[in-house]
């Protein structure tokens, strides 16, 4: 049997953050158990990994599973979700029209900045910019944020026409900002969120109960809070 009152340590995506903290008070009002959630999953995590922290969970994107993080976690991760990337613009600012990839091209070309960050989202949007053929027309008006809230002040900071990308949940989770829309479907990204309990996890037993927890009674949470 399962001992009341656990801590579980829990590194995760920053794109599951708004869901994923209610999953985690949802679950410690049911079991007991505590959840303490770092929001790192980019280099950082693995970095503080290898400096000793100890993670009972890992939730992050299927490509972090057998990356990075490979060899650091259990056998039979489980999807809870994917994330879209969507844009954000100021309060104010007239929204672009970005309904399709051609839009979206026009839209950051006209753009005065372009804002994203240097994570998992980042690096699609840079992949993404590529593919568009306007990488380097826009790079110099580029900036790059190594987390989503310090962006997203950039942007209510902004008094032009700021352009900025953010993983959806991120931009609805602020009320303040001006959510334009997801990208197209044409190139759109997706960030498939998995949580598995890591080798190192000392509370193996409720790990694995708030990863099922995660993908049973707690979808719904994250689900109406954009992972879809």
């Amino acid at each position: 049997m399962m001992a009341a009152g656990m801590e579980i340590s829990v590194l995760s995506g920053g794109a599951a953050e708004p869901g994923l903290d209610l999953v985690a008070a949802a679950f410690q009002k049911e079991t007991g158990h505590a959840v303490r959630i770092a929001y790192n999953m980019g280099a950082e995590g693995p970095r503080r990994m290898d400096a000793g922290d100890v993670f009972d969970v890992v939730v992050g994107g299927s490509r972090s599973l057998t990356g990075r993080l490979a060899g650091r976690v259990e056998a039979g991760a489980v999807n809870i979700g994917r994330v879209g990337l969507g844009v954000m613009v100021r309060p104010g600012a007239p929204m672009p029209d970005i309904s399709s990839a051609e839009a979206l091209k026009r839209a950051l070309l006209e753009a005065e900045c372009v804002l994203y960050t240097t994570g998992t989202s980042g690096v699609y949007i840079e992949r993404m910019l590529g593919k568009l053929g306007i990488f380097e027309q826009v790079e110099a008006k580029t900036t790059r944020f190594p987390h989503g809230p310090e962006l997203m002040d950039r942007v209510l900071a902004g008094t032009g026409r700021e352009f900025a990308f953010l993983p959806v949940t991120f931009i609805q989770s602020r009320k303040a900002v001006k959510f334009v829309g997801p990208l197209p479907e044409e190139v759109q990204h997706y960030i498939e969120f998995m949580a598995v309990p890591t080798l190192q996890s000392r509370n193996k037993e409720a790990a694995w109960a708030f990863v099922r927890f995660c993908a049973g009674a707690g979808k719904p949470l994250l689900v109406a809070n954009g992972i879809s």
